[in-house]
């Protein structure tokens, strides 16, 4: 049995640095693309892609790929990433992995993740086989309140360069400090690991002024509905899970879809878990189990390798 553990590694894709996360089997009867949100940091997601290879009995390749220069050693580089520029990097990586087309290919996305993955499924609809959302960001939330004070903010350069000098100040300071800062701001929920992650990755300038870019170009290119035609042309190789209390993928959104493409897999997770799903271990498992789930009833010739 191959080992599930995870290891990190960083390598150019589309001529950027990336942090590619990779659990990889001797005899793949599958391969797996994760595609996380933003802020595209892919050790935040180390226990639920582990949780999901254990689901395989090891006999997946997983592979998590990060955003385009949110790499630590890129951190001192100014360059702003767009959404789409963002998209296109993952399309470049996930052409990288097609060496074999004997292996099924899945993606899954994570919030903005799930747009990214549904864009690359267009692009290369003859080479994946399937697509997995998670609480997606797919279409703009015209209810939330939240969402329009994210959007005028985000266009602020001022408020936005501000925050980024802040969270770099946090980072000099005692660990305690920014420990404490994170962890009153996101939740008392997270894993100490999540924390962790989160004090080495989101307190450098220019890594938290690529964040909030990128929410600002998420903002310029989405609308309020999502590619309905993309989602009725694909919609038996398509799963949505969708929160409950979520602005990102709200429950009338789930409406929209189920009366506009009513064969679509879509489900509701009532477990109470957050959008960051990935930084408790509890979420991690629940949605390693759904996603597994979902790729067997699709593929149920992997069937015999589901340990669920």
């Amino acid at each position: 049995m191959s080992n599930n553990t995870a290891t990190l590694r960083a390598e150019k894709v589309n001529g950027y640095m990336t942090e590619i996360l990779e659990i990889s089997a001797e005899s793949p009867r599958l391969k797996v693309v994760f595609i996380p949100g933003n802020p595209g940091i892919i050790l935040f997601y180390k226990s639920y892609l582990e949780a999901l290879a254990c689901s395989f009995d090891g006999k997946a390749n997983i592979l998590g790929v990060g955003y385009a220069g949110f790499v630590p050693k890129n951190l001192g580089e100014r360059k702003l990433f767009s959404l789409e520029e963002q998209v296109e990097h993952k399309i470049e990586f996930v052409k990288q992995q097609l060496t074999d087309n004997r292996t099924p290919l899945v993606l899954i996305g994570h919030s903005i993740g799930a747009y990214m993955a549904f864009s690359t499924y267009k692009r290369l609809a003859d080479k994946v086989n399937y697509a997995i959302g998670l609480y997606p960001f797919i279409a703009t939330n015209e209810n939330s309140s939240f969402q329009a004070f994210l959007r005028w903010y985000l266009r602020q350069e001022f408020l936005c360069a501000t925050v980024s000098h802040f969270a770099n100040l946090m980072g000099k300071m005692p660990q305690i400090i920014p420990r404490g800062f994170i962890r009153n701001l996101y939740g008392r929920n997270w894993s100490i690991f999540s924390l962790d992650v989160a004090c080495q990755y989101l307190l450098h300038y220019s890594l938290v002024r690529n964040i909030m870019y990128l929410g600002m170009t998420e903002f310029n290119k989405l609308q309020k509905c999502p590619d309905w035609k993309f989602l009725k042309e694909r919609q038996i190789s398509i799963s949505i899970l969708f929160g409950v209390d979520d602005h990102w993928g709200p429950l009338t959104l789930f409406e929209e879809i189920s009366k506009e493409v009513p064969s679509l897999d879509i489900s509701i997770e009532r477990e109470g878990h957050d959008h960051a799903f990935c930084c408790t271990n509890e979420g991690s498992r629940w949605v390693a189990a759904y996603c597994a789930k979902a790729i067997k009833r699709i593929m149920p010739e992997l069937e015999s390798v589901l340990q669920l």
